[in-house]
């Protein structure tokens, strides 16, 4: 067995093996109708994350379960009736927050600190906090993109498809003679500990 894995080992330094260890293909999400929302980055229990990309094609990380599209940020802002700048914490790209409909909140702007008052809430109440935080959080701004309306629910996660039914590495010229001299290293060591 560890001579198997000296092998793999061997032909993954040459950079010959292609499919060996990780099969093509992957998860992806799909509405109702079949369309494509996204690949599956993500997942656990409760929702799997997916890369879509928007009009611009730029790559938005959002999350979702087979009733649709879940929110994992809160949307918090400076003044304490929810209104002006909108802040996220943790945001790389787009994402969907907690308590509003489906909209696609961006990044706009750099992470700054920031006297927070209030967030939305899971029911999509204005809800302020007891003190005063201040934070390291990005500004953030609703786009353009009617998720409810372009994907319908239930979603549904497919295997895509594999290049070849049997996964099968890919061997150059470099990872053959690395094999063959592995090979005849082991039936040296191996006829010598049967002779003696």
């Amino acid at each position: 067995m560890r001579y198997i894995f000296v092998i793999l080992l061997m032909l993954a330094m040459t950079g010959d093996v292609a499919n060996a260890i990780s099969p093509a293909g992957g998860l992806v999400l799909v509405d109702a109708q079949g369309r494509e929302i996204g690949r599956v980055v993500a997942a656990n229990y409760l929702w799997v994350g997916v890369a879509v990309q928007d009009v611009n094609a730029d790559s938005h990380f959002l999350s979702a379960n087979r009733d649709g599209f879940v929110g994992l940020r809160h949307i918090t802002f400076e003044q304490p009736d929810c209104t002006g700048q909108a802040y996220a914490s943790r945001t790389l790209g787009g994402f969907l927050p907690i308590g509003t409909s489906p909209a696609l909140y961006v990044p706009n702007g750099d992470t700054r600190p920031v006297a927070l008052r209030a967030f939305i809430d899971a029911d999509g109440a204005c809800t302020q906090y007891a003190t005063m935080r201040t934070v390291a959080v990005r500004p953030v701004a609703p786009v353009e993109a009617d998720l409810e309306d372009q994907y319908l629910p239930p979603f549904e996660l497919i295997g895509t498809p594999s290049p070849s039914p049997l996964s099968v590495p890919a061997v150059g010229p470099t990872g053959l003679a690395v094999l063959a001299l592995v090979l005849a290293a082991i039936s040296v060591v191996v006829l010598r500990s049967r002779a003696g």
